[in-house]
């Protein structure tokens, strides 16, 4: 019974699935997202807006979630993000910049973000942003 409890476990951490018994409803289950730039971004201060496409369907409509990416950005380092399905930049009403050619957020530059699926779940029913980890490694969108 010790070793079917084991290899439950491991399986259930392979497969990013929480596991039952003592915390499992706390356990997390994280999902890595494709982000695509469209080209338009924003500076608010310490924010930077983008609008992006996702390779994800986080509000359930079948289709693949355009929106904005809230980053707050400290110097060139990356704080925090949120993704907001079926927003843009000329709904959140700020004058939007072209990206250039070369630029992280030029249109088509990809980059990689992991969320809970927990706070995507609890998002779409108060359609609140879904908070987002940038994955390192990834386009400097704080430059």
């Amino acid at each position: 019974m010790v070793l079917l409890a084991g290899a439950s476990a491991a399986v259930a951490q392979n497969d990013l699935v929480p596991t039952l018994g003592h915390g499992a409803a706390a356990a997390k289950v994280m999902r890595t997202v494709n982000i695509t730039a469209l080209g338009a971004y924003a500076n608010q201060g310490e924010e930077r807006l983008i609008d992006v496409r996702l390779d994800a369907d986080s509000d359930g409509d079948g289709e693949k979630d355009l929106g904005l990416l809230r980053v707050t950005c400290n110097g060139g380092d990356i704080l925090t993000g949120r993704f907001q399905a079926g927003e843009t930049l000329a709904a959140a009403k700020v004058k939007p910049v072209k990206a250039k050619a070369a630029s992280a957020l030029a249109d088509g530059s990809t980059f990689k973000g992991n969320w809970n699926l927990r706070d995507v779940q609890k998002a779409t029913s108060t359609n609140a942003a879904v908070p987002l980890t940038l994955a390192p490694g990834g386009p400097d969108v704080c430059a």
